[in-house]
């Protein structure tokens, strides 16, 4: 892939190892349709019914509302809302081989006695995300990105740590901002 950035011809893992967004345009080797519905399963857009109140289900609009930049800009992480969550669940699928996890905040509650009251356990939402071989590369595409990659300030020596980073932009609310 070439990027028009500052790294020059770069293979797949160099796009997650430098989060190189010029990989966005890849999107249009996919139809809208199943572009869509990888990002349904890995559960962006519904709830993960995580043990806290009030969790919301972020915002995926349905392929038929988007428009000619739509997918390469939800392959970016516009377009789309998410909570913290979600993604914690969808890297489950890819830390275990493609099979994702229900995340949980509470472990084990326990009352004075040392009995247990609740216990979480192993949740699976979903067996294969991805394949495990899918799943297995992208853990170790992600491996890249710290080893001198945008995330390597993470990085711990002897121990393997992947990661993906990103670029977040704020809403700017109108009122506060003036009209655009």
């Amino acid at each position: 892939i070439k990027c028009t950035g500052k790294h020059g011809d770069i293979d797949t893992g160099d796009i997650i190892k430098y989060s190189c967004n010029t990989v966005c345009y890849a999107s249009d080797a996919v139809s809208e349709e199943d572009f869509h519905y990888m990002i349904k399963q890995f559960g962006f857009g519904e709830k993960t019914n995580i043990e806290v109140p009030k969790e919301e289900p972020g915002d995926i609009r349905h392929f038929s509302r988007w428009n000619g930049r739509s997918k390469p800009t939800i392959s970016m992480g516009q377009e789309i809302s998410v909570n913290a969550m979600q993604i914690i669940r969808a890297a489950t699928a890819i830390a275990n081989h493609g099979t994702m996890l229900a995340p949980h905040v509470i472990s084990k509650v326990t009352d004075e006695r040392g009995n247990i009251i609740l216990e979480n356990s192993r949740d699976v939402v979903n067996e294969e995300v991805v394949s495990p071989a899918v799943a297995d590369e992208m853990l170790l595409m992600m491996e890249r990105a710290t080893n001198g990659g945008t995330a390597r300030r993470i990085g711990v020596d002897g121990v393997r740590v992947s990661a993906k980073t990103g670029t977040a932009q704020t809403f700017k609310n109108v009122s506060d901002h003036g009209a655009y």
